[in-house]
């Protein structure tokens, strides 16, 4: 994560580490799962429900009940919130520079409490899978429970928003519901049902996960950072010449941002899918 943020060094645009980001997605991704698998090998079951509401709880007091300095408590906008106000203190400067309010950063110190009872969500599901219940009971449980969890994020959105960038109780709930949906889906075309050719590019994509991720990160980088020069001898960035030449004159912008989308995720897949005919798979 640290790599991705730093690329491409200062060597093209100057950039020094003392602005980097130090939070991110991967950063996140290790912090959650070092907490919740130390809670895992150490909890049975229940105390795992119990770290669930006891964070998902706690998080929402000290969001609603902590005074901010010259705010108040109970902001639950970018500036002003508890979110904002620890990371723009204890990681001043080494924030997003792309987030809603300046030193708020969305995969931040105190919003990784949401982000780890997410984790433990899964690592119950997890359980269920690995459980000697028959594979309709599963995916039944899974899609009433997904389904019930959505209720219940609904309703909390009364009083907590559904928020991504502050990783709200609400929204950890919510998505935990829409996650247990979707799985009880897959689970039950693809391991009860047999029907799998068609999740096959998905399997190439999940085997080399990370490496697709941090691989796609440079390279969207690189296609900022390498200029070419327009007949009217402006300069402009690889990607964006892309973007006006190969997309945009066949759509509105927003049709040819998703065609780019589409086609950057399809270049991406050629890598995996060659990584996976290999036999090459880069694991942590």
């Amino acid at each position: 994560g640290l790599f991705l943020n730093g690329f491409p060094f200062g060597l093209l645009f100057g950039h020094h580490f003392a602005a980097i980001r130090i939070p991110g997605v991967l950063q996140r991704i290790a912090v959650c799962f070092m907490i919740a698998g130390f809670i895992y090998l150490n909890t049975n079951l229940r105390a795992q429900l119990a770290w669930i509401v006891g964070l998902l709880a706690g998080y929402w007091m000290l969001l609603t009940l902590v005074p901010v300095p010259g705010y108040g408590a109970g902001v639950l906008e970018p500036l002003g919130s508890l979110c904002w106000y620890i990371d723009s203190h204890l990681l001043a400067g080494h924030t997003w520079s792309g987030a809603p309010a300046p030193g708020f950063d969305p995969e931040g110190i105190l919003s990784t409490l949401g982000a780890i009872a997410t984790t433990l969500c899964g690592v119950v599901t997890g359980r269920w899978l690995r459980s000697s219940a028959t594979k309709e009971e599963k995916t039944a449980w899974m899609f009433v429970v997904g389904n019930f969890l959505l209720l219940l994020g609904a309703i909390l959105d009364m009083w907590m928003p559904i928020n991504k960038n502050m990783w709200t109780s609400s929204y950890v709930v919510f998505m935990a519901g829409w996650a247990l949906v979707c799985l009880a889906m897959f689970y039950w075309l693809i391991d009860v049902k047999g029907y799998t050719k068609w999740a096959q590019p998905f399997v190439h994509y999940g085997m080399n996960a990370i490496a697709v991720f941090v691989l796609s990160g440079i390279v969207a980088r690189m296609m900022g950072l390498i200029k070419i020069g327009k007949a009217d001898g402006s300069i402009i960035s690889l990607k964006n010449y892309i973007f006006e030449n190969w997309f945009l004159p066949f759509g509105t912008t927003v049709q040819a941002s998703t065609m780019f989308a589409i086609a950057f995720i399809f270049v991406m897949y050629l890598v995996v899918w060659g990584m996976w005919k290999k036999n090459w798979f880069i694991k942590v």
